[in-house]
């Protein structure tokens, strides 16, 4: 019979207390780690010539801070946010943003994806020996200890936070909650020197983490959470405390420095189209998050549909169909195991207290993010996962465990084998987006970006067809749906849709044996669809008002612009001069610095027999952004029937140009600076504004009251 004492270490032959590893031969560890080093490898080494996706080119080929190593763009990076300049999420990540400038302008890979996937490599190899080290220490087993870090090191689902290559926040993110940890428990059962060492160590790991990705953070409740399990047999409360105090002094550090950078910068906005559950209701919403616990479970189980986006509407919000209920009961049955794993294996406890721990900020239970689902939040929470794998071993009979090695190596190929599979979706957008609509057909966003890069990919339009298809496909998930749902990005759908209709119809125009043009049916039917399309992304945007006056002072609307100038191209395809004019004046008040707004009104006007309306628009352009396109319009326009003193154009050394002098050019561009004034006050240049009212009102004697 054992002894008391012996049963109050052990509760159905597996341990309540963590065992402690005893020291031995290194040579086995180093094999170990040369293994984890060759199945981590071989899982990605088809991964290392992917290319930049999605998020890769904003963060990696734009971010002008990364382009060159100076103390200046150091100095950018630790005081603004992740997605600084280019809009807000309330991310703040320099390190990240670091590892990604010195690959770009140490490493000088700049273009060249190769060292980012590198970096990402070896950095998910070091977490995957980390793990193999804390393994070691709550298992006691070589063999277990190898099994979980392998088993984690190429499970599938880990590959958008390893393969791609803006992942890197969880890698660094990872890195500072195992490495952190794990020194925490070093110092706890240290002495002297080695003691202030690990803390000093664990502290320097949780700033690596914390200042990557605000989810590095959760080290506090892993910590807790080891306490939780084992508090009764811990012992040397002050060296847990001091443990404890280590790492938290660089967490609160990094939630002082991100508050001063977020407090300067725009509150972050999740748009009901990447988060559904930002406009669900309390009790909606948080079923809902519960329910895709049970999602995210079976990614881990069964990773053959994986998908790196679930924008609406991929995840149903819970309505209380078979299906949710279904996933309740299942998250329901795992919280009642991991309560009764407390008493009948406290590392099972702990592992899964890891997960939730790891998981929680990213679950939308305590607050909406900015995506309803990722995998990448499972970078952490699936070590639990594979250690409970490994912890399966104890409910094998015993004469049949000798074969446990095997079936481990054969879950672990199957794994680098579905992680290889997976690898080539991050090859480009168009892989990415291929893969996608597989696993996400429902995704509004994913059938834009595959309508998108399939049009992009074949200059010939031979695709045409399919490119709409995907196109309305998408379309049709957003219409049902109130404008104020539909953020900027969802408008800019109907934009690329409307795009597609108007190469379809030109392709379907063509000229007759006397060179007429001919437009068919089916080309009008094209311009037509084109034509509702952008009305209704005009009108998602908030530059759809009938008085243009209403819009006339607005803040300048560059994809309003872009979508009223199409409008305008697309209402004379229809010979609808009226609506033409209307919106191509739409699309200089969207957009007033562009010249191509300007080419396309002066278009309008000139094919109206609005020679002298052309001409002050084209003026106005030209006051406003030099455009020699705009020039060039103006010199052909003056040679007709305008100059009527025949003194608007004069001789240069480099041709012709327009006389200020002349009276037929003044009549013209008194009313277009005045116009370009009024442009330069609403895009808040006051200082431009006034130097064209000094320049009109000597130089080219216009009238005062007309440059009011």
């Amino acid at each position: 019979m054992p002894s008391q004492k012996k049963r109050a270490e052990t509760r159905g032959g597996t341990p309540v207390t963590p065992p402690r590893l005893k020291r031995g031969p290194l040579l086995p560890h180093l094999l170990a780690a040369l293994l984890l080093f060759a199945i981590t490898l071989l899982a990605y080494s088809n991964s290392f010539h992917d290319g930049y996706t999605l998020d890769c080119n904003q963060l990696l080929r734009l971010d002008t801070r990364i382009q060159q190593a100076t103390s200046q763009n150091v100095g950018l990076i630790l005081n603004h946010s992740y997605w600084w300049p280019y809009g807000e999420s309330g991310l703040y990540r320099p390190l990240a943003t670091l590892s990604y400038l010195f690959n770009y302008a140490v490493l000088g890979n700049g273009d060249h994806s190769t060292g980012f996937h590198w970096i990402n490599y070896l950095l998910h190899l070091t977490n995957v020996l980390l793990l193999y080290a804390l393994s070691l220490r709550l298992l006691g087993s070589k063999g277990r200890a190898l099994a979980v870090a392998a088993l984690w090191s190429v499970h599938p689902v880990l590959t958008e936070s390893i393969t791609y290559m803006v992942g890197r926040p969880d890698l660094l993110a990872g890195f500072g909650v195992l490495a952190g940890f794990l020194l925490y428990l070093i110092s706890t059962e240290a002495t002297g020197v080695r003691r202030w060492a690990a803390l000093c160590a664990a502290a320097a790991a949780t700033a690596i983490g914390v200042f990557s990705k605000e989810s590095g953070v959760t080290v506090l409740g892993v910590i807790g959470i080891y306490e939780l399990a084992w508090w009764k047999e811990r012992q040397n409360v002050r060296g847990r405390v001091l443990g404890f105090i280590a790492v938290a002094i660089p967490v609160l550090a990094m939630l002082y420095q991100r508050m001063v950078v977020l407090s300067v910068s725009p509150p972050p906005v999740f748009p009901f189209l990447d988060n559904p559950l930002v406009n669900a209701g309390f009790l909606q919403g948080k079923l809902t998050a519960i329910a895709l616990l049970a999602r995210y479970l079976w990614r881990l189980v069964c990773p053959i549909s994986l998908s790196a986006d679930y924008s609406y509407a991929q995840i149903p919000l819970f309505h209380g169909s078979a299906g949710d209920w279904i996933s309740l009961l299942v998250v329901a049955a795992l919280v009642a195991a991991v309560i009764g794993s407390y008493r009948w294996n406290r590392t099972a406890f702990f592992f899964a207290g890891f997960a939730a721990a790891t998981f929680l900020p990213a679950s939308n239970l305590l607050f909406p993010i900015g995506t309803i689902m990722a995998e990448r939040f499972l970078y952490l929470p699936a070590i639990a996962f594979c250690v409970c794998l490994v912890l399966c071993i104890d409910v094998i009979p015993p004469r049949f465990r000798i074969a446990w090695p095997l079936l481990a190596a054969v879950l672990v190929s199957a794994y680098a084998v579905r992680t290889w599979v997976r690898n080539p979706d991050w090859t480009d957008d168009l892989h990415m987006a291929e893969a996608l609509v597989k696993t996400s057909p429902n995704s509004f966003k994913v059938r834009k970006m595959l309508a998108f890069h399939l049009f992009h990919a074949d200059p010939s339009n031979a695709n045409l067809d399919e490119v709409i298809d995907n196109a309305e496909k998408g379309l049709a998930v957003l219409d049902p749906l109130p404008r104020s749902d539909i953020n900027l990005y969802g408008a800019e759908s109907y934009r690329f849709a409307a795009g597609y209709y108007f190469t379809k119809g030109d392709l379907l125009r063509h000229r007759d044996q006397e060179g007429n043009l001919i437009t068919p049916p089916e080309a009008l039917k094209a311009f037509e669809r084109a034509a509702v399309l952008l009305n209704r992304g005009i009108s998602i945007m908030g530059w759809a008002s009938e008085d243009l006056s209403k819009i006339s002072g607005a803040q300048p609307n560059p994809a309003a612009g872009d979508a009223q100038r199409l409008l305008a191209l697309t209402y004379l395809r229809l010979d609808d001069m009226e609506k033409a004019y209307d919106a191509a004046l739409r699309a200089v008040q969207a957009d007033p610095l562009n010249p191509d707004m300007y080419l396309q009104l002066s278009d309008v006007l000139t094919q109206s027999n609005q020679l002298e309306g052309s001409a002050v628009t084209l003026l106005q352009g030209l006051t406003l952004t030099s455009d020699k396109r705009l020039a060039n319009a103006l010199l052909e326009l003056f040679k007709g029937t305008l100059d009527a003193g025949a003194c608007a154009l004069r001789p240069t050394g480099q041709g012709l140009a327009l006389n200020p002098q002349c009276a037929s050019v003044k009549r013209f561009l008194c009313p277009a600076t005045a116009n370009a004034i009024a442009v330069r006050i609403r895009t808040g240049r006051p200082d431009l504004a006034q130097q064209l009212h000094d320049t009109a009102l000597n130089q080219y004697g216009c009238p005062a009251s007309l440059l009011q």
